[in-house]
């Protein structure tokens, strides 16, 4: 599970390291948990740098090729990706600007970013619009939208069961037993670029770092029950299963 590349934010490194633990472990399912891209010159949110100016097609052409090679690694893997909230500036774009164009952004259509990353001849599942989430063997995939310092939690209390997020940056986790068993919500970190100027914008005030991770999750099933890895990332670089990977 992968999420919060952000686009052209991404951390080469950092991804390079997921690949290369795809290589090795060979999953079943490859999920996206959104925000792949940044869509930065699609929002009015923050400043736009001229150097990004009419960079959207190559943002894509990037994303697009990342997709292709993943399935050149694990070609018979289910893959997913979930919507998240830099995906929908897209469509909310379209809509503001271009309203009469709107109908082309649903359904697949041209202006979708699954017809305009190629989805389909790639084999990969979108789900969308944002707020939509994939259900595995009772567990949710989403992208949430809680960056609150207890966002696991928060995300557990929503859903009434088992799952996982992006969106926060950060890695985390929360259990809870109720009367229907016992639940875990986890945080899947990001693969963006957590310092420095290539650091995606964000609105969070600080003069310090932020409290932003690396990482991804593996999660395994058998029968009706689960366990998730989480893996952080170090330098482009991560133990997983006892080995080293990246680097």
């Amino acid at each position: 599970m992968m999420n919060d590349l952000q686009i052209p934010y991404h951390d080469g490194a950092a991804i390079t390291c997921v690949e290369s633990v795809m290589h090795y472990l060979k999953p079943t399912h490859l999920v996206y948990l959104g925000d792949v891209f940044d869509f930065s010159g699609l929002t009015l949110k923050f400043q736009r740098d001229p150097a990004q100016r009419y960079q959207l097609r190559q943002e894509l052409d990037m994303g697009e090729q990342m997709f292709w090679y993943h399935r050149s690694i694990v070609p018979n893997a289910h893959k997913v990706y979930v919507e998240g909230n830099h995906e929908a500036r897209l469509r909310r774009y379209v809509v503001s600007l271009a309203d009469e164009l709107t109908a082309f952004t649903e359904s697949n259509g041209v202006l979708s970013l699954p017809k305009l990353l190629h989805l389909d001849q790639i084999g990969v599942e979108y789900i969308g619009p944002y707020g939509a989430s994939w259900e595995h063997n009772s567990f949710v995939f989403k992208h949430g939208d809680s960056i609150v310092q207890y966002a696991a939690a928060k995300e557990l209390a929503v859903e009434g069961s088992s799952g996982m997020s992006g969106h926060t940056h950060r890695g985390g986790s929360c259990y809870r037993t109720t009367r229907s068993g016992a639940h875990a919500w986890y945080e899947n970190f990001c693969l963006c670029h957590v310092a420095g100027f290539k650091r995606p914008p964000a609105t969070t005030a600080t003069s310090g770092p932020y409290n932003w991770q690396q990482g991804f999750s593996v999660v395994y099933f058998d029968g009706g029950i689960f366990n998730v890895v989480q893996v952080p990332i170090t330098g482009g670089r991560c133990i997983f299963n006892g080995k080293v990977f990246g680097g």
